[in-house]
């Protein structure tokens, strides 16, 4: 927790000694006359890349290449990988072939799940979403189910001689403050997939 926390303040301050900054928005001027209001969907997120990632990995069943975040373990036999000393946060890939009618979300989300937001994602080789869900875990008695964990899963549709595939890259953690810490590692991790053979 500890790694991961140093890392993204390191992230930050190079950010810092880069020259980022943020520019406050001007105030809004009121005529008193009607303005239009965009209905637009909100343009894809970009992923930003701050974390390390290790050695690529090929995954043949999947068809994708990645490089999983450097120095985490993985947790066998899923493609999920853990920071060293770090309970209970992991990023992971799982993917799943979409038959019409079925959607990503109701194929990939975990059951059950609470959707927190959602909102389009840029991955160059496919189309996404950026989904961040409350996972409960069993409810004690007659109460209402605690939140076992707070997930971010990016979900990738591909579209390749027929086959639609959907591809779930997730980021858990059991608190939402825990979770923001992810996002990076869960970034990089998306930045460096791409389909074998590409």
């Amino acid at each position: 927790m500890k790694l991961l926390k140093v890392c993204v303040l390191l992230s930050l301050l190079l950010l810092a000694a880069c020259g980022a900054t943020s520019t406050p928005a001007a105030a809004p001027v009121i005529t008193g006359e009607p303005t239009a209001v965009s209905t637009a969907a909100p343009a894809p997120t970009a992923l930003e890349t701050v974390a390390p990632v290790g050695e690529p990995v090929e995954i043949p069943e999947a068809g994708l290449r990645l490089q999983p975040p450097a120095g985490w373990e993985r947790l066998e036999p899923d493609w999920a990988w853990a920071a060293p000393e770090v309970e209970e946060q992991r990023v992971g890939l799982a993917w799943v072939e979409l038959q019409p009618p079925a959607e990503p979300e109701a194929a990939l989300l975990p059951a059950g799940a609470e959707i927190l937001s959602s909102e389009p994602a840029a991955v160059s080789w496919g189309q996404a979403r950026r989904v961040t869900v409350n996972v409960y875990g069993p409810a004690e008695g007659e109460g209402q189910a605690p939140v076992a964990a707070v997930e971010t899963h990016v979900l990738v549709v591909t579209t390749e001689g027929g086959l639609r595939r959907g591809y779930d890259f997730y980021a858990s953690a059991p608190t939402a403050g825990d979770l923001e810490a992810l996002q990076p590692v869960l970034d990089a991790m998306i930045q460096s997939a791409a389909p074998l053979g590409q």
